[in-house]
């Protein structure tokens, strides 16, 4: 992974056909600037992306290995739950809509379980 102390976002995972997919942007890159900004931690690597507005194209600065890289993202609605992230690589993820996002606080027994 990297070190502990390193500054910077490390990236989990990249969505199919995500802007960050589109950027080139891999698994394991980490993110150490976005538009203007230095990325300092995840936390706001996340801040940033969720204040600038859909349609913006913005640079992105990320290091893989010991190679720097820039590439331009445009920026579009979020197609999951923030603090919800997937990991493709679980085989029981599938391209299926799931039930509906509640919109208060709810226990698992409340969710529909057909299909799933």
């Amino acid at each position: 992974m990297g070190r502990q102390d390193e500054a910077g976002a490390r990236i989990l995972s990249v969505l199919p056909g995500s802007p960050a997919e589109r950027a080139g942007v891999r698994a394991g890159d980490l993110v150490t600037g976005f538009g203007r900004s230095s990325v300092m931690t995840p936390r706001q690597l996340c801040a940033i992306v969720a204040s600038s507005a859909p349609g913006r194209r913005a640079d992105l600065q990320f290091q893989r290995g010991r190679v720097e890289h820039l590439a331009t993202v445009e920026l579009t609605e979020s197609m999951t739950t923030p603090g919800a992230p997937r990991d493709l690589r679980d085989p029981a993820h599938d391209d299926r809509p799931g039930p509906p996002l509640p919109l208060s606080p709810t226990t698992p027994s409340t969710f529909p379980t057909s299909g799933r």
